[in-house]
């Protein structure tokens, strides 16, 4: 178990970088509509949402597992914050998609088959760049 008493890694700036991506390729989607674009979004927009989760987790300074830290399941990374008592921000659009986000990360990139529909990409987009936010103003960096 470490404490996070020093400034990790993660940073507000990292899931910004995943927000920048997925709108650039979300805009060449709309002018190219190539299917595999579509995965390409989902994966940022899942990066971005990730990394938010952990942030809040490190900037809890609680005790961690780094084990317990190094997945990229969302759903048992806010599960895992959830256990240590910190209370994390997930806006409600995705408080029951974690694990959907999560497979998007996992399935766009590996299953040619899989895709997102654009809309949805367009919503996710939309609230992910609104948790981002929150977050700012709440102090996150």
């Amino acid at each position: 178990m470490k404490k996070n008493n020093t400034v990790n890694n993660i940073g507000m700036s990292l899931a910004r970088a995943d927000i920048i991506a997925a709108e650039k390729v979300l805009t060449e989607l709309q002018t190219n509509n190539l299917k595999q674009l579509k995965s390409i979004v989902a994966y940022h927009i899942g990066q971005a949402s990730e990394k938010m989760i952990k942030l809040q987790i490190y900037r809890a300074d609680v005790l961690t597992d780094n084990k317990s830290m190094y997945t990229h399941n969302l759903l048992s990374l806010a599960n895992y914050g959830l256990s240590l008592g910190i209370k994390i921000y997930i806006p409600k659009y995705f408080k029951n998609k974690l694990q959907e986000l999560t497979d998007w990360e996992v399935k766009g990139r590996y299953d040619v088959h899989y895709v997102v529909r654009i809309d949805v990409l367009t919503r996710s987009l939309k609230e992910v760049k609104e948790w981002y936010d929150k977050l700012w103003n709440d102090g996150y960096r």
